[in-house]
């Protein structure tokens, strides 16, 4: 589950979400590397370019979130091996990702999320739960809330300025059309079509994307879930699927970011992978209707 900072780690993770309005869902990325920039796109066949596979493993991505949960804390780690342990968002996305899949590991984390008493997301609730939401945005700031047992227990807390022109932000779009698919279904249309303008054929290049050369790998999963929420086709489905598919590692998580030319970027990491297991699991649980020829090839930005 943002504005595709989704995966730094911690100095990068603050600049980022400054430079931004930080509307991201905290992605922990490793070093950039040599790259092709984005928006330069990828060439080839999206089938061969993105890898063999059509679609990312779920059952490997949820044997990756389970590989993360550390039993004494009832928490699970940011990426494998991360000695911080996020209550939210990590925390709230692999409960929601793991709830009917392993009830045994997602029942102690509910419990955990509970007992903290810090464990909120306003941005995530259309995601997370069926209840009443209002787009509202605002600035988040990443609290560390204790050290235990060698451990560094962390949240995100949203209760900064509201955020403006948050329209410009693809996760953003995706998450006001989730939270209005069900009261305002024209606003959300026009909102999940809004998110689409930035898409290049390669991935969301919207302002983060452009600031930090490289796109995010969870807007994909997000503009897939989203699309089922709403139960419509979603543009370019197959192609977004393979490029997830390619990102994800042999043991089953996905890499957080990727450049031009479909190269991982970063590591896979807790939130990425959960909301690509999050949007597998929402497959075909909606009936499909086409949003029209000029919903589903949106006018570029």
């Amino acid at each position: 589950m943002t504005s595709s900072s989704l995966c730094l780690p911690d100095p990068q993770r603050v600049l980022v979400h400054l430079a931004v309005l930080a509307l991201s869902i905290l992605i922990a990325s490793g070093a950039a590397g040599p790259a092709v920039a984005v928006g330069e796109g990828a060439s080839g066949d999206p089938g061969t370019r993105a890898g063999s596979r059509a679609a990312p493993d779920a059952s490997a991505c949820a044997r990756f979130l389970r590989s993360l949960y550390v039993p004494g804390m009832r928490l699970v780690r940011e990426y494998p091996g991360s000695k911080v342990l996020w209550l939210s968002h990590d925390g709230l996305l692999v409960e929601r990702a793991l709830r009917k899949r392993d009830r045994k590991l997602a029942r102690p984390l509910a419990k955990r999320l509970r007992e903290s008493g810090r464990a909120e997301a306003w941005k995530l609730a259309p995601i997370l739960t069926d209840a009443p939401w209002t787009p509202v945005f605002r600035e988040p700031s990443l609290l560390d809330v204790t050290q235990d047992r060698g451990f560094t227990i962390k949240t995100e807390e949203e209760k900064g300025a509201l955020a403006q022109g948050w329209e410009g932000f693809t996760d953003l779009c995706l998450f006001a059309a989730a939270g209005l698919a069900k009261t305002d279904r024209p606003e959300a249309l026009r909102l999940y079509r809004a998110a689409f303008a930035t898409w290049d054929g390669t991935g969301f290049l919207d302002p983060p994307a452009k600031s930090l050369g490289r796109y995010a790998a969870f807007k994909l999963a997000l503009a897939l879930l989203v699309g089922h929420k709403l139960g419509v086709t979603v543009p370019e489905e197959a192609r977004m699927l393979s490029i997830l598919a390619s990102l994800q590692t042999p043991e089953g998580g996905i890499v957080t970011d990727y450049d031009g030319r479909l190269k991982p970027i970063g590591v896979p990491n807790a939130e990425t992978t959960s909301i690509v297991l999050i949007a597998l699991d929402a497959r075909g649980t909606q009936p499909r209707h086409g949003i029209g020829a000029k919903d589903a090839a949106p006018e570029r930005r």
